[in-house]
């Protein structure tokens, strides 16, 4: 297997001798592995939406083929409180990005209770996503609920389960076939009639969609073949699945960590593992045996769909970036001229998209705030993306730098989504996976510096991407004889920018360029020495941490 035992012995201990499975999805931990950092915390949905969303970005721009792309995100049903966990929903639908699909386990319960004990989760989701234009699957009930639904009592028995809160439907689980017989079906005679000949043990074995396979098959070939919108499943499942009365469908079952032997022969039976009871105390794991017809079934059914998953394979080949003879004319300084910084840094990001081989590699990345600092001048020339085009004729068309929307443009405009803004961006940098090395930069105010959960996605993901903040805030004057700038980590985008070398001239250093709406009055080889000097302070602080903090007019950092 792609995991041996040693790893799976040390889950959730990564530095232990011999390595060990982390305890979230993350490519710093199992870079070869896992394709993007995830864990219970709204971010899943987020950068899934706009991976698909920055897929389509590269298909209508001709610089990748993602046509058959499709991007999978695994979310629980608690996770969906998070706000960035919905927050970008109608952006997909806009967007029609068919490519998208979500899968939402619904077991109903989070780590201390139920989701919604006196409601019903499945249910407020559906209309969520239904009213934000998504196409909904659920997959409520198994196969051996088919019968019972196509009854004379069927309509009775759909009535029923609706009428079931969520909290029931945890307790149905946690207790045995006579209680559900009793408590579900005992509610009416008819119902009571459907299950009379059942045995107590097959009305305990009616399963819940999430857990049988034709169903869930049966969804995702849905969800593959629907088109011009993405599409959500809705699975009903159990907490614990499988693990009766210790833990199944319990609020302890997320901090369960041990089964005593006798839980551990009944886990056993219940899935029919072939493992003798003289050896079950030991908790050995149970793999096939080479040449078993169930192994060669699962790795011939991956060899047909085309590999291994999950899997994290880094093909970027690295790019032809220009040298400082791009910005020499920035070199001299502006002398004894004002200049203020953040409109040397839009004449510069406009110097380098007009470059033949690495302009078109460039993303820029604006969260509502490009006319604030300049960079409407980059509307007319590269456009601003937009998957249908520019249906209409804008307000300012009759000006030179009118609002030009295209579906070849080049340029992200987020509107008012920091978040979003940050998605995109760790999207562009994860691009490098599938070998379309792409740098990206980021006008936006200073306010998204305080996105620590976006900006943790950013990082985990090992983008290879660089960075520019325009701030509002006040930045004293620095000259060769002055204190280097003060440093505040939290206003620093940091990331591995590999691919801007341009940027760096250096391999796997951390790189931001920190702009602000003041004047200088120095040369950019001042200000480069100035910054270099903040840079080794901020390093000292953060040892794993290199961070080159760049002046916008000096982009050529001197540390070497």
């Amino acid at each position: 297997g792609r995991l041996n035992a040693t790893q799976l012995h040390n889950f959730r201990r990564e530095l232990a001798p011999g390595g060990g499975v982390s305890s979230y999805p993350h490519p710093w931990c199992m870079p070869d592995f896992w394709q993007f950092p995830t864990v219970s915390m709204g971010l899943g949905g987020l950068s899934a939406i706009y991976q698909a969303r920055f897929n389509r970005y590269m298909q209508n721009r001709g610089i990748g083929n993602t046509e058959d792309v499709r991007v999978w995100a695994y979310l629980g049903d608690g996770e969906m409180d998070e706000p960035e966990s919905m927050g970008a929903l109608t952006l997909a639908s806009r967007e029609k990005l068919d490519n998208l699909t979500f899968v939402i386990n619904c077991n109903l319960q989070r780590l201390d209770g139920p989701v919604r004990g006196n409601g019903k989760i499945i249910q407020e989701l559906e209309a969520a996503f239904r009213g934000a234009g998504w196409n909904v699957i659920k997959v409520l009930w198994g196969s051996n609920w088919d019968p019972l639904l196509a009854s004379e009592h069927g309509g009775l028995l759909a009535r029923r389960m609706m009428e079931a809160v969520d909290g029931e439907y945890q307790r149905y689980k946690a207790s045995d076939g006579g209680y559900v017989r009793e408590h579900f079906f005992g509610r009416y005679p008819e119902l009571a009639s459907l299950v009379a000949d059942f045995s107590d043990d097959e009305v305990w074995r009616l399963r819940r969609g999430g857990h049988d396979a034709l169903k869930v098959n049966a969804a995702y070939a849905a969800a593959v073949a629907h088109k011009d919108a993405p599409t959500v499943i809705l699975a009903k499942t159990i907490k614990g699945y499988g693990l009766g009365g210790a833990g199944q469908g319990l609020n302890v079952t997320h901090q369960k960590k041990k089964l005593d032997v006798d839980d551990m022969k009944a886990f056993r039976d219940r899935f029919s593992i072939p493992i003798p009871d003289k050896e079950i105390a030991d908790a050995p794991f149970y793999k096939p045996a080479k040449g078993d017809e169930i192994l060669d079934y699962l790795h011939e059914r991956r060899r047909e769909l085309g590999g291994y998953v999950p899997s994290r394979t880094i093909r970027a080949k690295g790019l032809d970036v220009p040298g400082e003879e791009l910005f020499s004319e920035f070199h001299p300084g502006s002398g004894e001229r004002e200049a203020s910084t953040t409109m040397v840094f839009v004449q510069m990001l406009a110097r380098l998209m007009s470059h033949k081989s690495i302009g078109p590699n460039c993303v820029p990345i604006v969260p509502d705030e490009a006319r604030t600092f300049g960079l409407d001048a980059l509307f007319r020339k590269h456009g601003i993306y937009a998957h249908s085009g520019q249906l209409y004729d804008p307000v300012d068309s009759n000006v030179y730098l009118y609002y030009r929307e295209a579906k070849d443009g080049q340029i992200l405009e987020e509107g008012i989504t920091e978040a979003g803004s940050l998605a995109s961006f760790s999207a562009s940098g994860l691009v490098t996976a599938s070998g379309l090395p792409l740098t990206c930069g980021l006008g936006a105010s200073c306010s998204e510096r305080r996105r620590d959960g976006p900006r943790w996605l950013v990082k985990g993901c090992n983008t290879r991407t660089a960075t520019a903040s325009c701030t509002h805030l006040p930045c004293p004057t620095v000259s060769p004889t002055t204190q280097p700038m003060p440093m505040r980590s939290q206003s620093l985008f940091k990331m591995d920018c590999d691919a801007c070398t341009w940027m760096t001239r250096m391999s796997s250093i951390t790189c931001a360029l920190r702009m602000t709406t003041t004047c200088i009055h120095l040369s950019p080889r001042a200000a480069t020495k100035a910054s270099s000097r903040a840079c080794t302070g901020f390093a000292r602080r953060e040892p794993m941490e290199q961070a080159c903090i760049c002046s916008a007019v000096a982009p050529f950092c001197p540390v070497r």
